[in-house]
Protein backbone atom coordinates (compact mmCIF):
# COMPACT_ATOMS: atom_id res chain seq x y z
CA UNK A 1 0.00 0.00 0.00
CA UNK A 2 1.07 3.61 -0.55
CA UNK A 3 1.29 6.45 2.44
CA UNK A 4 -1.75 7.99 0.57
CA UNK A 5 -3.99 4.66 0.65
CA UNK A 6 -3.18 3.54 4.08
CA UNK A 7 -4.27 7.15 5.08
CA UNK A 8 -7.73 6.18 3.26
CA UNK A 9 -7.06 7.81 0.16
CA UNK A 10 -8.70 10.29 -1.96
CA UNK A 11 -10.89 8.69 -5.26
CA UNK A 12 -8.64 8.47 -8.26
CA UNK A 13 -5.84 9.76 -6.56
CA UNK A 14 -2.10 9.85 -8.40
CA UNK A 15 1.03 10.14 -6.28
CA UNK A 16 4.36 11.57 -7.44
CA UNK A 17 7.72 11.22 -5.80
CA UNK A 18 8.14 14.09 -3.27
CA UNK A 19 11.05 14.76 -0.93
CA UNK A 20 12.16 12.64 2.30
CA UNK A 21 12.54 14.75 5.64
CA UNK A 22 14.17 12.29 8.37
CA UNK A 23 14.00 14.32 12.02
CA UNK A 24 14.90 12.89 15.08
CA UNK A 25 14.19 9.20 13.51
CA UNK A 26 10.96 9.96 11.99
CA UNK A 27 10.83 10.03 8.42
CA UNK A 28 8.32 12.55 7.02
CA UNK A 29 6.90 11.38 3.76
CA UNK A 30 5.32 13.27 1.40
CA UNK A 31 2.79 12.16 -1.69
CA UNK A 32 1.15 14.49 -4.08
CA UNK A 33 -1.79 13.60 -6.36
CA UNK A 34 -5.25 14.36 -7.18
CA UNK A 35 -8.83 12.90 -5.12
CA UNK A 36 -12.01 14.27 -6.90
CA UNK A 37 -12.07 17.97 -7.72
CA UNK A 38 -8.75 18.59 -5.83
CA UNK A 39 -4.96 18.96 -5.75
CA UNK A 40 -3.62 17.31 -2.84
CA UNK A 41 -0.29 17.17 -1.10
CA UNK A 42 -0.33 15.39 2.07
CA UNK A 43 2.86 14.77 4.84
CA UNK A 44 3.57 12.72 7.89
CA UNK A 45 5.02 9.41 8.76
CA UNK A 46 4.42 6.24 10.24
CA UNK A 47 5.87 4.81 13.37
CA UNK A 48 5.93 1.26 14.66
CA UNK A 49 2.34 2.07 16.80
CA UNK A 50 0.92 5.46 15.48
CA UNK A 51 0.81 7.50 12.40
CA UNK A 52 0.22 11.22 11.87
CA UNK A 53 -0.45 13.35 8.57
CA UNK A 54 -1.04 16.97 7.22
CA UNK A 55 -3.30 16.81 4.32
CA UNK A 56 -3.63 20.22 1.96
CA UNK A 57 -5.41 20.46 -1.14
CA UNK A 58 -6.58 23.27 -3.48
CA UNK A 59 -10.56 22.33 -5.53
CA UNK A 60 -9.35 22.45 -9.22
CA UNK A 61 -11.63 25.49 -10.80
CA UNK A 62 -14.95 23.60 -12.95
CA UNK A 63 -17.74 24.49 -14.78
CA UNK A 64 -19.76 23.84 -11.65
CA UNK A 65 -16.85 24.94 -9.29
CA UNK A 66 -16.05 28.52 -9.07
CA UNK A 67 -12.83 29.06 -7.20
CA UNK A 68 -12.78 31.86 -4.24
CA UNK A 69 -9.66 33.52 -2.87
CA UNK A 70 -7.58 31.74 -0.16
CA UNK A 71 -9.89 28.08 -1.08
CA UNK A 72 -7.16 26.03 0.56
CA UNK A 73 -8.53 23.41 3.21
CA UNK A 74 -6.50 21.63 5.21
CA UNK A 75 -6.48 18.57 7.17
CA UNK A 76 -4.21 17.48 10.78
CA UNK A 77 -4.70 14.32 12.11
CA UNK A 78 -2.84 11.13 14.02
CA UNK A 79 -4.02 7.73 14.98
CA UNK A 80 -2.65 4.39 16.10
CA UNK A 81 -1.94 1.22 14.37
CA UNK A 82 -3.43 -0.18 17.71
CA UNK A 83 -6.02 1.45 20.37
CA UNK A 84 -4.31 4.20 22.28
CA UNK A 85 -2.95 3.15 25.70
CA UNK A 86 -2.59 4.79 29.45
CA UNK A 87 0.83 5.70 29.99
CA UNK A 88 2.99 4.14 32.94
CA UNK A 89 5.76 4.68 34.64
CA UNK A 90 8.02 3.46 31.70
CA UNK A 91 7.20 5.73 29.33
CA UNK A 92 8.46 8.92 31.83
CA UNK A 93 11.09 10.27 30.07
CA UNK A 94 11.71 11.88 26.52
CA UNK A 95 9.92 11.59 23.59
CA UNK A 96 11.69 12.65 20.24
CA UNK A 97 10.39 13.03 16.61
CA UNK A 98 8.95 15.19 14.15
CA UNK A 99 6.15 17.74 13.20
CA UNK A 100 4.15 18.92 9.99
CA UNK A 101 1.92 22.09 10.03
CA UNK A 102 1.04 24.73 8.05
CA UNK A 103 -0.05 28.12 8.67
CA UNK A 104 -3.72 28.49 10.11
CA UNK A 105 -6.61 29.49 7.69
CA UNK A 106 -6.18 33.70 7.01
CA UNK A 107 -2.69 33.63 8.05
CA UNK A 108 -0.34 34.17 5.52
CA UNK A 109 1.31 31.34 3.95
CA UNK A 110 -1.70 28.81 4.85
CA UNK A 111 -1.20 25.68 2.52
CA UNK A 112 2.31 25.69 2.61
CA UNK A 113 3.93 22.72 4.08
CA UNK A 114 6.33 23.18 7.29
CA UNK A 115 8.14 20.86 9.14
CA UNK A 116 10.44 21.07 12.72
CA UNK A 117 11.52 18.59 15.58
CA UNK A 118 9.53 17.29 17.93
CA UNK A 119 10.13 17.29 21.80
CA UNK A 120 7.75 16.02 24.34
CA UNK A 121 8.70 15.61 28.22
CA UNK A 122 6.44 13.29 29.97
CA UNK A 123 6.90 13.18 33.96
CA UNK A 124 4.58 10.58 35.43
CA UNK A 125 4.58 11.02 39.31
CA UNK A 126 2.95 14.68 38.37
CA UNK A 127 0.88 13.90 35.52
CA UNK A 128 2.22 16.31 33.33
CA UNK A 129 3.92 16.78 29.72
CA UNK A 130 5.75 19.62 28.31
CA UNK A 131 5.63 19.88 24.53
CA UNK A 132 8.18 22.03 22.25
CA UNK A 133 8.31 22.03 18.09
CA UNK A 134 11.33 23.80 16.71
CA UNK A 135 13.88 24.18 14.27
CA UNK A 136 10.65 24.87 12.35
CA UNK A 137 11.12 24.78 7.99
CA UNK A 138 8.93 26.05 5.10
CA UNK A 139 8.91 22.80 2.16
CA UNK A 140 7.70 25.30 -0.42
CA UNK A 141 10.67 28.29 0.18
CA UNK A 142 13.09 25.61 -0.56
CA UNK A 143 13.36 24.99 3.49
CA UNK A 144 13.74 28.45 4.31
CA UNK A 145 13.03 29.04 7.99
CA UNK A 146 9.83 30.03 9.16
CA UNK A 147 9.12 33.41 10.62
CA UNK A 148 8.12 31.36 14.29
CA UNK A 149 10.25 28.85 14.99
CA UNK A 150 9.42 27.33 18.14
CA UNK A 151 6.04 26.51 19.40
CA UNK A 152 6.02 25.27 23.05
CA UNK A 153 2.92 23.91 25.21
CA UNK A 154 3.76 23.81 29.00
CA UNK A 155 2.38 21.43 32.41
CA UNK A 156 0.15 19.81 29.96
CA UNK A 157 -2.38 17.22 32.39
CA UNK A 158 -3.09 14.02 31.57
CA UNK A 159 -6.03 11.89 31.11
CA UNK A 160 -5.02 8.33 32.23
CA UNK A 161 -8.59 7.18 30.81
CA UNK A 162 -8.13 7.05 27.45
CA UNK A 163 -4.26 7.97 27.12
CA UNK A 164 -5.24 11.59 26.48
CA UNK A 165 -3.37 14.99 26.83
CA UNK A 166 -5.52 17.71 27.42
CA UNK A 167 -3.83 21.03 26.55
CA UNK A 168 -4.39 24.30 27.04
CA UNK A 169 -7.72 26.37 27.04
CA UNK A 170 -8.32 27.84 23.58
CA UNK A 171 -7.71 31.29 22.90
CA UNK A 172 -10.43 33.58 21.93
CA UNK A 173 -9.42 32.93 18.06
CA UNK A 174 -9.91 28.77 18.77
CA UNK A 175 -6.14 28.15 18.24
CA UNK A 176 -3.93 27.71 21.26
CA UNK A 177 -4.28 23.61 22.31
CA UNK A 178 -2.88 20.36 21.85
CA UNK A 179 -3.97 16.88 21.70
CA UNK A 180 -2.57 13.47 21.44
CA UNK A 181 -2.66 10.02 22.89
CA UNK A 182 0.34 7.57 24.03
CA UNK A 183 0.76 4.43 22.19
CA UNK A 184 2.38 1.00 22.32
CA UNK A 185 2.38 0.99 25.96
CA UNK A 186 3.81 4.78 25.94
CA UNK A 187 6.38 4.20 23.32
CA UNK A 188 5.14 6.45 21.56
CA UNK A 189 3.23 9.77 21.33
CA UNK A 190 0.77 11.34 18.18
CA UNK A 191 -1.18 14.08 18.29
CA UNK A 192 -2.18 17.05 16.61
CA UNK A 193 -1.97 21.25 17.86
CA UNK A 194 -3.42 24.05 16.90
CA UNK A 195 -1.44 27.55 17.33
CA UNK A 196 -2.08 31.34 16.32
CA UNK A 197 0.92 30.60 13.87
CA UNK A 198 0.83 27.13 12.76
CA UNK A 199 -1.28 24.18 12.90
CA UNK A 200 -0.15 20.48 12.72
CA UNK A 201 0.15 17.40 13.90
CA UNK A 202 3.45 15.30 15.38
CA UNK A 203 4.81 11.76 16.47
CA UNK A 204 7.42 11.21 18.93
CA UNK A 205 9.66 8.42 20.32
CA UNK A 206 10.33 7.37 24.10
CA UNK A 207 14.16 7.51 24.15
CA UNK A 208 16.14 4.59 25.04
CA UNK A 209 17.27 5.18 29.22
CA UNK A 210 15.01 8.64 29.63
Amino acid sequence: MTFAADLGGLPDETLSNADLQEINGVSIVGVQGTGGNSNVERYGAWMEHSSFYLCTGVPVASDTLTLQDNQTFTIADSFGIEPPQDPSPDADGTFLGAMVGTPPPGVEGHGEVLVGAARLEYNWADDILDAAFSNIINLDRNGAGHSVGMIEFSNQDINFDRGLIIGDAALSDGRNSIDGRFYGGGDEISGTFEHPAIIGAFGAKLQPGE
